[in-house]
């Protein structure tokens, strides 16, 4: 338990601060997309020999926080050696989406962002530089053809 515990640590301590890449115009509010998140946490990771896999699972009792539906989400991380290391969190589904689908992706995408920041302690930069450059993302994003991002760690149901 004390190596992954160590690889653990060592990850967290080689962690920088993530500039907000992404605009929401609606709330007019930047913010980090998951794939940037990933481009720097899933080397880090690989690099210590560690399998990282989330999980959301609607609980038996239907958890509800102000008319949301809480899923219990996992972020487990092992070693080749079979040791784990298991954090929870509650996160809302979002409901304001027109089918299940949707909404289950849309709370996977926000779950996994906010599980990689919390357990990985990643810092989120906000400095006017970065404004200018979500400005700029902005407008080549609505320019550029629609990518289509997958997390390959991403897992759902129970094992």
């Amino acid at each position: 338990m004390a190596d992954i515990l160590e690889k653990y640590y060592t990850i967290c301590s080689k962690v920088h601060a993530i500039v907000k890449d992404a605009f929401n115009d609606y709330g007019n509010y930047g913010y980090v997309t998951l794939p940037n998140i990933l481009i720097q946490t899933k080397s880090l990771i690989l690099a210590e020999k560690l399998i990282c896999t989330t999980e959301y699972i609607i609980n038996e009792k239907l958890t509800e926080i102000m008319g949301k539906i809480i899923y219990d989400a996992t972020l487990t991380l092992r070693d080749l050696e079979g040791n784990k290391l298991v954090f929870n969190y509650g996160i809302p589904m979002d409901t304001q989406l027109p089918n299940a689908i949707q909404a289950f992706g849309s709370t996977a995408t926000y779950g996994d962002k906010y599980m990689y920041i919390k357990v990985f302690q990643i810092p989120i930069a906000d400095d006017p530089d970065s404004r200018q450059q979500m400005k700029q993302n902005k407008k080549s994003y609505s320019q550029s053809p629609k990518k289509s991002y997958r997390s390959e760690e991403r897992r759902v149901g129970k094992e």
